[in-house]
Parts: C-alpha cells; sequence; structure tokens
C-alpha cells in the first residue's frame, strides 16, 4: 500500500523537489504549468523520475514496519490472553 500510495503522489513530490532546489518563489497556481513543462520537455515519465530509488526505499521499510509490528501485536496478544486465564 505504501508503495502504490508513494507511485501516485510521485509528479507532486517531483514538482516539490524542483522547487526545493531553485529559487523559484513557490506558488500553487504555478503547479499545474510546471508539470506541463516538464511533460512537455520531457515526456510524461518524466513526472516518475526518481520513483524507482523511493520504491527501493520505501520497500524495506514497510517490510521491516510491517513484521515488527505483526511481532509486537502477536507478543502483546500472548501477554493479555496469559493474564486473564
Amino acid at each position: 500500500a505504501g508503495m502504490i500510495a508513494k507511485s501516485f503522489v510521485a509528479p507532486i513530490d517531483r514538482i516539490k523537489i524542483l522547487y526545493q532546489v531553485t529559487s523559484a518563489k513557490f506558488r500553487l497556481r504555478d503547479v499545474p504549468k510546471v508539470a506541463y513543462s516538464i511533460i512537455e520537455k520531457e515526456g510524461w515519465s518524466a513526472l516518475w523520475k526518481g520513483n524507482t530509488a523511493t520504491m527501493i526505499r520505501v520497500f524495506p521499510y514497510s517490510g521491516i514496519q510491517f513484521m515488527v509490528f505483526d511481532y509486537c501485536k502477536t507478543i502483546f496478544l500472548l501477554r493479555d490472553k496469559k493474564e486473564h486465564q
């Protein structure tokens, strides 16, 4: 789910990063123009430029987070079960 969400917001994230690395002043009304400019110069796929690196970072993080959550949940449920016997 985390990977899908990150891929969904990747174009917005790309525009945010472009604003962070330039001296251009951020204006919300200019975001569509920036997106159109990226598409015009580099094509549609350029909106997802850098998304592969994000996926490589998100995948292990999400897996470890899920594993730790499941482990903790099991421990707490076992503890709760022993206390109520």
